[in-house]
C-alpha cells in the first residue's frame, strides 16, 4: 500500500526548531509547507529514558532516538510534530498542561500520541490516568516497548474512536516490554473489541532498535488519518521453555516438598496456596487410610 501521506516531492523536507511549552523544552518539526494559520495533524511524541534532559534540558538528546531521529535525518510526513522533553523520566501529571500550551500555539486537526520505552509508558498514563474529556482528544495512541501499563481506567475508550496500537519486540531483552505491550491490547480490547492492534517482532524494542518502527508505512498509516487498512494483530507463539525452566517444572512435578516461593494472596507462583494445602490434606488423609489399614491388617 503506497502512503500518499508521505512525499518527498511535496515536502522536500521537514522543518524542524526548538521552543519551549508549559516549562518544557521541546522539539518541533513541520512540513516545509505549512500555513499555521490552518488547522494540520498532530502528533505527539514521548521520548525514553535515553532522552530525558537532566538538570540542562539538553533538547540534543532527543534527536538521538525515535521518532525526532528519523525526521531529523529526512524522513517526510505531512503533519505537525512535537516531542516535550522530560528531566527526570516522567512529566509529573503536567501533561495536560503541555498539550493545553500546544494547542494555544497550533491548529490542531487530528491529535495523535506515540511514545516508546520510558515514553511508551508515559503514553499510557496519559490516556489511562486522566480524565475521559483528555484522554479522547487523541485521534490515534500508538506504543512501542511500554516501560509500564496502567490497565485500572480504560473504560472510557468505548464512548469515543480513538484507536489503539501496541508494539514490542520478541528478543529475550524485550521480554517485559513485550508482556507490558500484551496487556494493554488485551485490556482495550475487553471495553472494545477491535479498537486496539497489536504488532510484535525481532525487529523493534530493546534488543533491536527504535528507528525502523518510524519509517514502517503500517505506523504512519495508523497515526494519521486516511487508513484504508488496519495493521494487524500479531502475537507469536509463546517461546520454547528453556532448560531451565524444565528444570522447575520438573522439580514440581516430582517432588513431594515443593519450596514455596514468598507471595501475596492465594498466589504462590508455580501453585496456589489453596491447591497446594489440599495436596498436603489429601496427603495426611492417604496416611491415615494406610495406617487402619496396617492396623486391621494386624489384628487379621
Amino acid at each position: 500500500l503506497l502512503l500518499l501521506l508521505l512525499s518527498q516531492a511535496a515536502f522536500g523536507q521537514m522543518r524542524n526548531y526548538n521552543i519551549t511549552i508549559a516549562g518544557y523544552k521541546c522539539a518541533v518539526f513541520t512540513p516545509k509547507v505549512y500555513d499555521s494559520t490552518k488547522p494540520i495533524n498532530t502528533i505527539i511524541f514521548m521520548h525514553g529514558s535515553g532522552q530525558t534532559g537532566g538538570n540542562a534540558g539538553d533538547i540534543n538528546k532527543i534527536y538521538t532516538d525515535g521518532l525526532p531521529k528519523v525526521l531529523k535525518a529526512g524522513l517526510v510526513v505531512n503533519a505537525l510534530v512535537i516531542a516535550p522533553q522530560n528531566n527526570w523520566g516522567g512529566y509529573d501529571g503536567r501533561f495536560p498542561n503541555i498539550l493545553a500550551g500546544i494547542e494555544s500555539l497550533y491548529k490542531i486537526d487530528k491529535l495523535s500520541l506515540c511514545g516508546l520505552s520510558a515514553g511508551g509508558g508515559n503514553v499510557w498514563e496519559q490516556v489511562t490516568m486522566v480524565s475521559q474529556a483528555f484522554s479522547g482528544k487523541f485521534y490515534a495512541v500508538e506504543s512501542l516497548s511500554p516501560s509500564s501499563v496502567q490497565t485500572g481506567n480504560v473504560a472510557w475508550v468505548k464512548g469515543t474512536t480513538t484507536k489503539f496500537l501496541s508494539r514490542a519486540g520478541t528478543q529475550a531483552s524485550d521480554a517485559t516490554y513485550y508482556g507490558n505491550a500484551v496487556t494493554i491490547h488485551n485490556a482495550i480490547n475487553n471495553q472494545a473489541p477491535g479498537r486496539s492492534r497489536l504488532i510484535t517482532n525481532n525487529t523493534m524494542g530493546h534488543g533491536a532498535n527504535f528507528t525502523t518502527p518510524y519509517q514502517d508505512s503500517t505506523f504512519w498509516n495508523f497515526i494519521l488519518p486516511g487508513a484504508s487498512i488496519p495493521p494487524p494483530v500479531v502475537i507469536p507463539p509463546a517461546a520454547p521453555f528453556t532448560p531451565a525452566q524444565l528444570a522447575v517444572i520438573d522439580s514440581i512435578v516430582t517432588s513431594k516438598i515443593i519450596a514455596m516461593p514468598a507471595a501475596t494472596g492465594t498466589n504462590d507462583g508455580f501453585m496456589t496456596k489453596e491447591v497446594f494445602n489440599k495436596i498436603v490434606s489429601l496427603e495426611n488423609r492417604v496416611k491415615e487410610l494406610e495406617a487402619k489399614l496396617l492396623a486391621m491388617k494386624n489384628v487379621l
